[in-house]
């Protein structure tokens, strides 16, 4: 005798003893399918389709197989019942099997069904088919049996509400409504059969349900039908019961509100359309000192819902704390309809947060059952029923109007006099004013409670708290709220009213310094062990919802969320009290590493724009690996792959910056590593025209490179004292070390730095006469860098090429040269290269005796130097400053001053313009 039990989790028995478990649940899921067509043949192929869709077809007929073996194992003597008809077919003979989804579908399809029939037809799906498999064919089985069974309720209840029986209906039709909780048709049989049994009011109620759980979930309202028999229901059941007037308790606001009158305007305005208003926002937002003013001044009732625990006592509290009495055998909520329905009311409930779910079904109940009801009501998390407009409330605005204050600045001056007046002046205090209420981001609370910590430190200790937000907001003043005596109280209680899962997300979320894209948190949601993407959105939206985490606004095309400070920090003192920072922390920093690592990556090809976008969109994020990266390799290796993104943008300081403590971490620092790191930091020098410092780093870093034995690290460093040597004007030595570098870079397979290296090559064989060897250099580095897609590296060549041709004296040659790269430049707005450009582009005109295109060509130079603060135009012996002061006397001083003084005020699309025009001798 074989028991089976398809609806809720799979069981069978076989007399009266478990089926031995399966191998697999794929062996399990097949079985279920033979008894849910048991006694009908099953095709080979199609169990294979259904079972093992991801699979090629002769490797599902083999597991197959091996699940067919499986189970006969597992039927021991019952294993006779499972037999193959044809060669492409199964089939399991059922005879003497009680298995419950064929009593479902016999019961189904009988004519007609009794009582007890139908009792224990409704009774036979108290759970979903197989719930524990998830596969097509099962979700469609599923749907199948669901539409099978509300057919068949909503025939019978009919008949039964027909007969007399509605009684019967009301269990049915509440089963199916259970079963099915979005149905139109399912939704009004049963209110029919509630008012068939004389209880108007459930049917009423239900409605109100019905339609809060359809906007909840789709967004939709009840349809025409449904609506119109609400409608019919409650004209018949409408009471003419009186109702006490209302007794209005009075509200005193403790203190001025600053900075909100937009706001009352905006909320008076939008009362006039709405009948509900949430204001939402986060902790300490200000949500209820707007709402108390707005009941203060338009004398609406004021409802405070903070000391309610008790979800059941809602409508009791409301009703006594508006004065009703409730009698005559009403319910508190029917006297609050009672009331509201003699005449438009305006009513404020204000903290709604913890009883979120008892206040919206009441809410949607009021304002379904009364026409002319408005509801404010204040919350950090919205209500979620229809009609309900969410009003966001932001923080108060920290910048300075055209009198130099700000609504942010004045809450807290105004609140500081009250406490220290003798240590404010504005005079001289404003800038120190503007950093803390920058640094609070004007959240309301957040300034009061730093204003109150005046009582015991000065303003300038307030600032420097501002990076311990949790020590700093706290008060002893003990008027406040319970959750209002600190920032962490406040944000506490949104956080502990979040689920488990959701806390979770919420503290690694909070290791983001800046606003983050989904994509970012699932990288590092995956890193730390969760990949469930559909999960992390859920939980976004929770948080979302619970203003823990807010949409950043103006964050280009980008999604993105973010924090305000307060609340991460609270974040990041919980990841360190439950032990999880270091884990997050270092999961956020590998995967800054690899995003990295894919810029540098990325910036040496054609999709440099790209990631050029993508490496400054991250930098907060990188800036913070930055920080707190704990590994010295994995640290020195981040600042390498940043490089590159701050080289191309000029940002050559912060490159030494965090070069330098590469080079402090020395101890814990690989060799190779320190010698990129010196090596990067002699670049910097050489930028910055500080040869011997240049020099010093170059040298050091070929040292610990030849002592590292990596090839790829002692090409740079050589490279690096190759620049130095060439600026130090040293040309023989600067070339005979760029072929050096040249033939080890070469000795490597694919080194990356090749043609920067022969570049470099190229340039200093110019300057030791070697001309043609020089542009066969630079050319063939163009040819690699052109087949990269970067156009500023070809530039670079361009203008090089262009420099051994002016010094042989093909002045046309040289101008070609400079005219490719030229547009370039403008295109890339490459001031530097352009800098260096025109620096060659004054010495040939020096070279060809014309003194005023040298002056003109030298003054473009001044002003790229100006905006760049870059020394573009240095040699190491002093020989180009002296051409310089003999040029200017040729020419004469007084002529030479004017045409720099007027060339200096060029951009650099005329000085491109001017260049173009420039004529060499003889042309």
């Amino acid at each position: 005798m074989i028991e089976a039990r398809l609806f809720g989790s799979f069981q069978v028995r076989i007399d009266d003893v478990e089926l031995p478990r399966l191998r697999s649940r794929k062996s399990s899921l097949l079985f279920a399918l033979l008894l849910l067509n048991a006694d009908r043949e099953v095709e080979r192929d199609y169990a294979c389709q259904v079972i093992w869709p991801e699979s090629p077809l002769e490797k599902s007929r083999l597991s197959l197989r091996q699940s067919l073996n499986d189970l006969r194992k597992a039927l021991g003597a019952e294993g006779v019942r499972l037999s193959a008809p044809t060669s492409r077919s199964l089939l399991f003979e059922s005879s003497n099997c009680d298995i419950d989804t064929r009593t479902f579908d016999r019961l189904a399809d009988q004519p007609s069904i009794g009582l007890e029939e139908m009792d224990r037809f409704t009774g036979l799906m108290v759970r979903p088919l197989l719930e524990q498999f998830q596969s097509d064919f099962v979700i469609h089985e599923r749907e199948r049996r669901v539409n099978r069974l509300i057919d068949r309720i909503e025939a019978e209840s009919a008949r039964a509400i027909r007969e007399g029986s509605a009684i019967h209906a009301v269990r049915w039709t509440r089963y199916a409504a259970l079963t099915t909780p979005l149905s139109e048709s399912v939704c009004r049989l049963h209110m029919e059969a509630l008012a068939a049994v004389g209880d108007l009011s459930e049917a009423i109620r239900f409605y109100g349900e019905f339609r809060l759980r359809l906007w909840r979930e789709l967004h939709l309202e009840p349809d025409s039908d449904t609506v119109r028999l609400y409608r019919a229901l409650k004209d018949r059941g409408r009471s003419e019961s009186e109702v006490p007037a209302l007794t209005r308790r009075t509200v005193r606001p403790s203190n001025r509100l600053i900075g909100r009158s937009g706001e009352q305007r905006y909320l008076r305005s939008l009362l006039e359309e709405s009948h509900l208003i949430t204001i939402v926002g986060a902790a300490g937002m200000g949500k209820s000192r707007l709402a108390m003013e707005l009941a203060v001044t338009e004398s609406y009732p004021f409802v405070s819902l903070a000391p309610l625990t008790v979800r059941e006592l809602l409508p009791d509290h409301i009703a006594r704390e508006l004065g009703l009495s409730v009698k005559d055998g009403l319910n508190a909520t029917e006297a609050l309809i009672a009331h509201l329905s003699t005449g438009p009311e305006v009513i404020v409930l204000d903290n709604a947060e913890h009883l979120i779910d008892a206040c919206a079904t009441l809410v949607h109940t009021l304002l379904s059952r009364t026409d002319e009801t408005k509801l404010i009501v204040t919350s950090r998390v919205p209500l979620g029923i229809p009609r309900e407009h969410v009003f966001q409330l932001n923080p108060l605005n920290t910048q300075p109007d055209a009198k130099g204050s700000s609504p942010a600045l004045d809450l807290f001056v105004e609140r500081a006099q009250r406490i220290a007046p003798q240590q404010l002046s504005l005079s001289r205090d404003l800038a120190l004013l503007r950093q803390i209420c920058a640094g609070l981001q004007g959240i309301p609370l957040a300034l009061e409670l730093a204003a109150a910590r005046l009582r015991t430190v000065n303003l300038s200790r307030v600032a420097e708290m501002l990076d311990d937000q949790m020590k700093l907001l706290r008060t002893v003043d003990r008027t406040r709220p319970d959750g209002l005596h600190t920032m962490e109280s406040a944000i506490r209680t949104s956080f502990e009213a979040l689920g488990e899962t959701d806390r979770r997300l919420f503290l690694r979320l909070s290791i983001f310094p800046a606003p983050f894209t989904v994509e970012l948190a699932e990288r590092l949601s995956t890193l730390l062990g969760d990949d469930d993407s559909d999960e992390l959105l859920n939980g976004l939206g929770v948080l979302v919802d619970a203003s823990l985490v807010f949409v950043a606004p103006e964050t280009g095309a980008d999604f993105r969320y973010d924090m305000f400070e307060a609340i991460r920090q609270f974040g990041r003192a919980e990841l360190q009290r439950v032990g999880e920072m270091a884990k997050v922390e270092q999961a956020f920093v590998d995967d800054m590493f690899e995003l990295t690592r894919a810029g540098f990556e990325g910036l040496g090809t054609s999709d440099r724009p790209h990631w050029m976008a993508v490496m400054a969109s991250e930098s907060a994020h990188w800036r913070y690996a930055l920080r707190i990266c704990r590994n010295a390799d994995q640290y020195a290796q981040l600042v390498f792959n940043v490089a590159s993104f701050w080289g191309i943008q000029g940002l050559g300081r912060e490159t030494a910056f965090w070069l330098r403590k590469v080079i402090e971490r020395r101890e814990e620092t690989s060799l190779v590593r320190l010698a990129r790191a010196l090596a990067g930091l002699g670049i910097y020098h050489w930028e910055q025209c500080e040869t011997i410092e240049a020099e010093r780093n170059a040298c050091e870093a070929i040292e610990v490179a030849r002592q590292s034995g990596d090839r790829d690290v002692l090409s740079r460093a050589l490279n690096t004292y190759a620049l130095a040597l060439r600026q130090a004007c040293r040309f023989e030595d600067a070339y005979s070390v760029a072929t050096e570098a040249m033939a080890v870079a070469l000795s490597l397979e694919g080194s990356r730095l090749i043609p920067t290296l022969r570049g470099n090559l190229g340039r200093c064989a110019i300057l030791v006469g070697r001309y043609e060897e020089g542009r066969e250099h630079l050319m063939e580095a163009r040819g690699q860098f052109e087949a990269r897609g970067l156009p500023k590296e070809v530039s670079f060549c361009d203008y090089g090429i262009a420099a051994s041709f002016w010094r042989e004296g093909e002045w046309r040659l040289a101008k070609a040269c400079f005219e490719r790269a030229m547009p370039v430049m403008i295109a890339q707005k490459d001031l530097v290269n352009a800098g260096w450009a025109f620096q060659e582009f004054f010495l040939m005109c020096l070279s060809c005796g014309d003194g005023i295109g040298a002056a003109h060509a030298l003054g473009i130079v001044r002003m790229l130097e100006g905006q760049t603060r870059w020394k573009i135009l240095h040699s190491g012996d002093g020989s180009t400053e002296r051409l310089v002061d003999e040029a200017r006397h040729a020419l004469g001083i007084v002529h030479w001053d004017s045409v720099l003084a007027e060339t200096r005020n060029w951009d650099l699309p005329r000085a491109v313009q001017w260049a173009f025009s420039w004529r060499a001798p003889g042309g």
